[in-house]
């Protein structure tokens, strides 16, 4: 059991925003960078579409205030009909970057871990879709914004485990055990799931997307066809691979 959540080694000369939901994933994720010694401001959105919403606030609000911790806190302007998790994670990343601008932050942490990279992945086969990348990537860009996820090393059990070590409070979203949701389902699933079981399906994304950086070089190096608009060479290509090559143009 983890008594420590190792952080990369990200610049501490700089400052960073969290997001913090005030559930075990985002509060042991801000309690390992506060104690690593980061410069950090804390980010919380407040959906108000639970009962439990206004604990989870104060959870957070307790925690910076225990340990002197700049915070915001955000709640929807409006509710409008439509894809509701769609929506907030679009409020959500405008809201991060009002904040990061505001404070001169250079990067956002997030608290996905382990059992969200393999939801991910299987909601990604599922849709059997084309993808620039499988699982979640632990550094990369959203709307624009630098994301770091550190905790993607770790699973779920390992962070709860942490916070009842460290006596770190936080809440559980009710909305978890809502079935509608597909994610939801696939969570006993993935808890379900031996060390070598979760190592093999680390290993098949890892080649997934060794594969998938291996065919993006390749197209990067005949985009100059299109750039240098070159007909004879870019219609000797496949069909399939001149689609990939016209995605990445426009």
């Amino acid at each position: 059991m983890p008594k420590v959540i190792k952080i990369d080694n990200y610049d501490k000369n700089v400052k960073y925003a969290v997001g913090v939901s005030g559930g075990p994933d985002s509060m042991v994720l801000l309690d390992s960078l506060r104690e690593a010694g980061y410069h950090l401001v804390v980010c919380h959105f407040n959906y108000k579409m639970r009962k439990s919403a206004d604990r989870d606030q104060k959870i957070v609000e307790d925690y910076c205030r225990k340990y002197k911790i700049k915070l915001y806190l955000k709640k929807p302007d409006k509710k409008e009909a439509g894809n509701f998790e769609a929506q907030a994670r679009d409020e959500r990343y405008s809201f991060y970057a009002k904040v990061m601008k505001k404070e001169n932050c250079v990067a956002v942490f997030l608290g996905h871990h382990q059992d969200d990279l393999i939801e991910t992945y299987w909601m990604q086969e599922e849709k059997n879709s084309e993808y620039s990348y499988w699982g979640i990537r632990k550094k990369g860009k959203v709307n624009g914004l630098l994301v770091l996820r550190p905790l993607l090393g770790y699973t779920k059990e390992q962070l709860e485990n942490y916070a009842k070590q460290h006596k770190l409070e936080y809440g559980i979203d009710e909305t978890n055990n809502d079935l509608r949701y597909t994610r939801n389902k696939l969570r006993p699933k993935v808890k379900s799931l031996d060390p070598e079981e979760r190592k093999e399906i680390l290993k098949e994304i890892k080649t997934k997307n060794d594969q998938l950086e291996k065919e993006q070089r390749q197209v990067r190096k005949d985009y100059s066809c299109l750039t240098k608009f070159k007909p004879d060479k870019y219609l000797g290509y496949p069909l399939a691979y001149r689609e990939k090559l016209l995605r990445y143009y426009l």
